[in-house]
């Protein structure tokens, strides 16, 4: 590799620390945003299907009380 490839190579890989702070900031909001994206979008599934369980078993006939 010739010194001039090498130099070349160094530029494009170059961020400063500004730049490279932005870029984890962005990275680790993201990272913190699909957390908690997929804990309420579990919770809100946890609680249909439990919704769902509950009045299933409300309208059976063997939980209605018999005189």
């Amino acid at each position: 590799m010739s010194s001039n490839t090498a130099k070349t190579l160094v530029l494009i890989f170059y961020t400063d620390p500004g730049s490279g702070l932005l870029i984890w900031q962005v990275l680790a909001a993201s990272a913190l945003g699909v957390m908690f994206y997929a804990r309420n979008t579990l919770r809100r599934l946890w609680a249909r299907i439990r919704h769902t369980d509950n009045t299933d078993e409300k309208s059976s006939p063997s939980s209605e009380s018999e005189p």
